[in-house]
């Protein structure tokens, strides 16, 4: 579970909407027992995507959208299937963090 790693959402009662939950901790927290993620919302039940705030992405042929602002933490032995990373994306996910917590 790598930081920027991309896993199935476990929650059958939104996983329609949201299929995919991001991992945004750092993997030197990899011994806490929970872990804090991102939901990777369906890009047409998220709406219009707030530029820097709202990057998206396609994951499995789907296009996402991360809403950072959704960020919580969950334990570690509920997510789902690893399926994916966005490691390729770090920069645009650091600057919609940034976003989120400095306003820059």
């Amino acid at each position: 579970m790598a930081q920027l790693s991309v896993h199935r959402n476990p929650d059958s009662g939104s996983r329609s909407e949201i299929p995919f939950l991001l991992i945004l901790q750092h993997d030197l927290l990899a011994d806490l027992a929970t872990v804090v993620v991102a939901p990777l919302f369906e890009a047409h039940a998220f709406g219009a995507p707030v530029a820097i705030l709202n990057p998206t992405f396609v994951i499995e042929d789907r296009r996402v959208v991360l809403s950072i602002a959704e960020l919580a933490g969950i334990s570690r032995s509920a997510l789902g299937e690893e399926v994916a990373t966005l490691t390729h994306e770090r920069d645009n996910v650091m600057a919609a963090l940034d976003l989120l917590f400095t306003g820059i």
